[in-house]
């Protein structure tokens, strides 16, 4: 795995993660999202895979496994799976960006993207919930810590 080359996307939700990860999909990288992991732990405790869901399920891994924990279960991951190349999509702290640090090719792209451009982006998106732009707001000032 040391040979491998990993890409790390972070930003808010909707700012263009998932866009920027396709395009690294596009020259052969393969593709995971942190939330993977806590979308599978979702559908073993038969819980609806929305992002407030997701956002416990995370914070409870985190207390429970340290903050760097999905970024752990992904190097796992590449690691089981033999993963050449990877683009990681959805870093959200720096205990994930700590953990992708001990890789030796490891490269971190933040996207930055206004939130009315992002809010217009995802709330017609059936991906999850459908959002209104207060629990968007709600959503993200969570995301953010607040």
């Amino acid at each position: 795995m040391d040979q491998s080359q990993i890409i790390g996307i972070t930003g808010a939700f909707g700012s263009g993660k998932s866009t920027a990860s396709d395009f690294f999909s596009s020259k052969g990288y393969i593709h995971i999202t942190l939330s993977k992991f806590l979308e599978e732990e979702a559908r073993r405790r038969d819980l609806p895979i929305i992002r407030s869901t997701l956002q416990d399920i995370g914070n409870e891994f985190r207390e429970q496994h340290g903050s760097g924990i999905l970024a752990v279960k992904a190097l796992e991951y590449i690691r089981m799976k033999e993963i050449k190349n990877a683009v990681i999509d959805g870093i959200r702290n720096i205990g994930e960006i700590e953990a992708l640090l001990k890789h030796n090719n490891f490269l971190l792209i933040g996207i930055v993207a206004n939130r009315l451009i992002r809010f217009e982006r995802l709330k017609n998106l059936e991906k999850r919930e459908k959002l209104t732009q207060e629990i968007f707001d709600k959503l993200d000032m969570r995301d953010l810590g607040f």
